[in-house]
């Protein structure tokens, strides 16, 4: 291989479709756990301690049941993808004819549950993300927009249960617990995502044109005609779930969820694909959703109707034994990648470790807010290049201890860590979820997207970006700093009560 990559460099292959690259360009074909782990390496062996990748590689054996429920908890996403579900959802609610900006802020609310129990935000956008771009599209939401909305649909729910990330923290502190993160957790969701609205709506495109939604005479028929769509569905996770816990004594919460949920979306997807074929046997079945726009036929120039390829989030099986060969083969894919990038995160983790950047800052701070702000910088830069679930470690190590020392409380230091993992989701180098949407939705619709803002303005060529990185930099620093305002400022005392 090495061989043949040295010719290709002498004498690289001709293509019609090439275009003239630059330096950082052709860097995107490293891989990214390549170039982490070289760095890392070249670190420890510059440094005379050529064992320490080995060493800090068996740190992932800390918590040895994290891989095993991040791949359970990928196998049922990818479950997920192959039923109805989404599309099902999306049909509820487009009755009321929503703005873009509207049915963004429905979606974030109503992602934010599958996106914590997929385990890591990443999972959704692969398993729905191309849906949540074609309906924003199709409700006249621009691409950029449609584009930012699908990268920040499976940033949010990692605060809620029964979220790996969160897991994963209380299994490291002993000085929090899950019951307490999830439920401020819940106030953090709601913060995020109501601030995307209304980021939303203040540079939304058509600012002086009233969105025509529906009247509720029209719309809430049609809803609840679609509705009776997923009472089979509910009914079914229902009995499972009732199972499990009067039956098995198996209660389900954030413990059981990993071994739960891939049964769940097992028997729930042979239900589906079972519904579905009587579907297509009694009358002209077609896809629902975002997929029936794809899958509509076109004219051909003899006047016969000619297939349409359909888009990425319709190329679903037909039947429930294809679906999970298909779901499985997709997983081993993720699971194979993700357990890698927290392998080589460990990597980075021991670099950092080793150089003692942490110790050139002092541990006790003259206040909270110099602690705080320290704080911010350090785990945003973390978030940047690192995976937050390999990142725990570090951080529980290194930042906790200081935040404690400066008298920030342990649960309001981690709330703020896992807004800072849900920044580092949507930003540059790593910006996960970024990298997944341009998966799901294609390259050629994002060369279209770009190609379409190319004579704009700053900020509608790079929307995608802008928006959800403003959002989440305001959430964080509300979620920072909110708390110490609220205990340390008299004027600021009796919000406390509304959380009480």
């Amino acid at each position: 291989m090495s061989a043949v990559s040295a010719f290709r460099v002498v004498r690289p292959p001709q293509s019609q479709e090439a275009t003239k690259g630059s330096w950082l360009h052709a860097l995107e074909a490293v891989p990214l756990i390549s170039s982490m782990g070289i760095f890392a390496s070249l670190y420890f062996f510059l440094h005379d301690h050529p064992s320490g990748p080995a060493i800090y590689a068996n740190k992932i054996l800390d918590f040895i049941s994290l891989p095993l429920a991040l791949a359970l908890h990928i196998w049922a996403g990818m479950l997920f993808k192959q039923s109805r579900m989404v599309d099902m959802f999306m049909n509820i609610i487009r009755p009321w004819k929503l703005s873009p900006e509207a049915l963004t802020y429905i979606i974030l609310l109503a992602a934010g549950l599958p996106t914590a129990y997929a385990g890591v935000s990443s999972v959704f956008v692969i398993a729905a993300g191309a849906i949540v771009y074609h309906e924003v599209r199709a409700v006249g939401g621009t691409s950029q927009y449609a584009l930012a909305a699908t990268a920040m649909s499976g940033s949010l729910g990692v605060v809620l249960s029964p979220s790996l990330l969160v897991v994963g923290i209380a299994a490291l502190n002993r000085q929090v617990t899950t019951a307490q993160l999830f439920h401020w957790g819940l106030f953090v969701f709601a913060l995020t995502s109501t601030a995307f609205f209304i980021a939303s709506q203040i540079h939304r495109h058509n600012r002086h044109q009233r969105a025509a939604v529906a009247s509720p005479l029209v719309a809430v028929p049609a809803m609840l005609r679609e509705m009776k769509a997923v009472i089979p569905y509910v009914l079914v996770v229902g009995a499972i779930a009732m199972f499990y816990s009067h039956v098995l004594d198996t209660p389900f919460n954030e413990i059981s969820a990993p071994s739960i949920l891939p049964i769940m979306m097992l028997l729930v997807l042979v239900f589906d694909k079972k519904l579905q074929a009587r579907e297509a046997a009694t009358r002209n079945f077609a896809p629902v959703g975002a997929a029936a726009v794809h899958a509509m036929p076109s004219p051909t120039p003899a006047g016969e109707s000619a297939p349409v390829e359909l888009a990425y989030a319709a190329q679903r099986e037909k039947t429930a034994s294809g679906a999970i060969r298909a779901a499985t083969t997709e997983t081993v894919e993720h699971v194979g990648a993700y357990i890698s990038l927290m392998l080589f995160t460990q990597l980075i983790s021991g670099v950092v470790e080793r150089s003692e950047i942490m110790t050139m800052a002092p541990q006790v701070f003259p206040n909270v807010w110099w602690a705080m702000t320290f704080l911010v910088v350090a785990k945003v830069i973390l978030g940047m290049v690192m995976e937050p679930l390999g990142a725990i470690v570090l951080v529980s190590s290194t930042l906790a201890p200081m935040a404690y020392a400066n008298g920030i409380e342990p649960v309001h230091f981690w709330m703020m860590v896992l807004v800072a993992f849900e920044l580092g989701y949507l930003t540059p180098p790593v910006a996960l979820n970024q990298l997944l949407t341009r998966q799901v939705v294609g390259e050629a619709e994002i060369d279209k997207s770009d190609a379409e803002v190319a004579g704009a303005g700053f900020y509608r060529r790079y929307e995608r970006w802008l928006l959800p990185f403003v959002v989440m930099s305001i959430s964080l620093a509300i979620v920072a700093y909110g708390p110490l305002l609220v205990q340390r400022v008299d004027f600021f005392k009796p919000i406390a009560k509304l959380f009480l």
